[in-house]
């Protein structure tokens, strides 16, 4: 799922999550972002189920409950204005290492 011949498979999965943030209000940086994010998650959890020798993936479905309540929590907290030096800055480190898309050019005035 991360190598160059998945590449098709991969942006239609972000693609899932991009739909699923459509309707919320996010900022610019985070509305770019977020899908690809969210797909990262996505996959360190299916890498965890992976390994999870748990009696019926337990520990996997505690993790999802976990990182559910966690990212609807994130999301109050990475919008918040007081944030945004610290959000973008992540965002600009994730994006150097090449593992979010260029970001948009910002709309002229």
């Amino acid at each position: 799922w991360f190598g160059p011949a998945t590449r098709r498979q991969r942006e239609d999965s972000i693609a899932v999550f991009a739909d699923a943030l459509d309707g919320e209000r996010l900022p610019v940086d985070l509305r770019e972002s977020g899908p690809s994010l969210l797909w990262a998650l996505h996959m360190g959890v299916l890498l965890f189920f992976l390994y999870d020798d748990s009696p019926g993936q337990r520990r996997t479905r505690g993790l999802i409950d976990a990182v559910v309540d966690l990212a609807v929590d994130m999301r109050r907290i990475v919008t918040s204005p007081l944030l945004r030096p610290l959000r973008r800055r992540v965002i600009g480190v994730l994006h150097d290492a090449g593992l979010l898309p260029t970001p948009s050019a910002p709309a002229s005035a």
